[in-house]
């Protein structure tokens, strides 16, 4: 219960701008649910004698939050930023680390597929209810959240449009995956309903890199979906009748006016500026990787380059582009721990789709990996910042359901063997490595 709770928080707080308070003072309710769950995670292990379940995502972990917490006092001996207090520092990182702990409280809680199951559910929910409200705001019948107004577009949720977007690329493939793969009509017909809304979603956000990252994630999809025998082959078919049904009816559904705005933001014109049409992200780029030069080990430090372009200019800004983030912030070092993590997540999610042994496995983990492929390539165009706590608890309870599974099946058993010989996962094995 205080896992939705937290859930619905990380949704309500940068969808409405502002944190949401408990009546404490410095305490937001985010704050409240992440110290209900470390309690219970400690009176777990004091009462159950459960032992510290270890993830090799771990080590990379540990490495970024060292590499990050050094960098506050050697950004603090740069005479760049005295008019950075330490106290601003403090609280920076700990909404950094935040959602790393939350991957190891995660990791550590969720004990049995039943609540993993019920995890994803709710983060599931929180998606459809971003798309629905989206939808509700583009479409004028409500206005609902903290509201970015931009040559005609609307961000009701996290305020920006491309972390929106990396957000639904990251989720999407999970309805995508359930609605090909899922093992009950009714289910799949809701979540045929509800890719029809995140797709309505994704193209009013308008954002180029999104729909960039979401086009990669569906080629993903389509090698996965290849790797099936039987009947569950025929996916690709049926995938790409569904894509052309979700595009179509979603055109449909929203104004016209969002669907030549997103037209005229996604065509390339012959000749074009690329600086003018990517927003003038190559002029930030540049200054971005300008900055990693002068310091190429450590970087500026935490948040360095946000801060420095806002002693210079008067207004905040960042790199666009979360590599590019890491390189100036924290040099090689921290960019070269980043990728690693990055590339960990991966590498444990197509682990797990390829040794997966139930229906809510490959559903699971194919949603996973193919939504990551996609969320990696997004945050090459965007500086996510209130997505990673969504992200960790998502990578959490995927890669723990692929311990648990792996746990079940380490016994060899007759029976099971026989049930598990199905199309799904011998496709899987046989072709995608296995």
């Amino acid at each position: 219960m205080v896992i939705y709770l937290l859930l619905f928080v990380l949704w309500l707080e940068p969808t409405f701008g502002k944190a949401v308070s408990t009546g404490i003072k410095g305490v937001s309710l985010a704050n409240m649910a992440i110290a209900l769950i470390i309690l219970g995670w400690l009176l777990s292990n004091a009462f159950k004698r459960q032992n510290f379940q270890w993830n090799n995502l771990y080590k990379y972990i540990i490495g970024l939050v060292w590499v990050v917490a050094m960098s506050i006092p050697y950004k603090a001996l740069n005479g760049e930023f005295r008019h950075v207090s330490m106290l601003h520092e403090i609280v920076a990182f700990k909404g950094w680390v935040e959602p790393f702990i939350l991957f190891v409280l995660i990791f550590n809680l969720a004990r049995s597929k039943l609540i993993i199951k019920r995890i994803t559910f709710g983060l599931m929910t929180v998606v459809i209810l971003s798309a629905l409200v989206t939808i509700l705001v583009v479409t004028k019948v409500a206005l609902i959240g903290a509201l970015q107004i931009e040559h005609g577009g609307y961000w009701p949720v996290f305020a920006e449009p491309n972390q929106y977007a990396a957000y639904l690329v990251l989720m999407f493939p999970i309805f995508i995956s359930y609605t090909l793969l899922g093992s009950r009509l009714s289910g799949r017909i809701v979540s045929a309903l509800s890719c029809i809304t995140i797709m309505c979603a994704l193209i009013a956000s308008g954002s180029r890199g999104g729909l960039l990252s979401f086009c990669v994630s569906i080629f993903t999809l389509f090698w996965i979906l290849k790797s099936f025998k039987g009947k569950a082959r025929k996916g690709i078919l049926t995938a790409g009748v569904i894509l052309i049904v979700l595009v179509s009816i979603s055109l449909f559904v929203l104004p016209s006016r969002l669907e030549q705005r997103t037209s005229a933001r996604v065509a390339v014109e012959e000749g074009a500026d690329l600086n003018k049409y990517s927003s003038g992200r190559l002029d930030i780029w540049k200054s971005s990787f300008s900055y990693f030069l002068k310091e190429p080990l450590f970087g500026l430090g935490l948040n360095g380059y946000h801060d420095i372009i806002e002693k210079l200019t008067g207004s905040p800004s960042n790199s666009h582009n979360n590599y590019l983030q890491y390189l100036a912030d924290h040099g090689i070092i921290g960019f070269g721990v980043f990728a690693l993590l990055i590339l960990g997540v991966l590498r444990s999610g197509l682990k797990a789709l390829r040794e997966a042994n139930d229906d809510f496995g490959i559903i699971l983990f194919s949603g996973f990996f193919v939504g990551m492929v996609g969320f990696s390539i997004a945050i090459f165009f965007v500086v996510v910042l209130h997505l990673w706590s969504l992200v960790m608890i998502y990578s959490a309870v995927t890669l723990k359901y692929a311990q648990l599974d792996a746990e079940e099946n380490s016994a060899p058993n007759p029976i099971h063997e026989s049930v598990v010989s199905y199309s799904y996962g011998s496709g899987l094995k046989g072709v995608i490595g296995g």
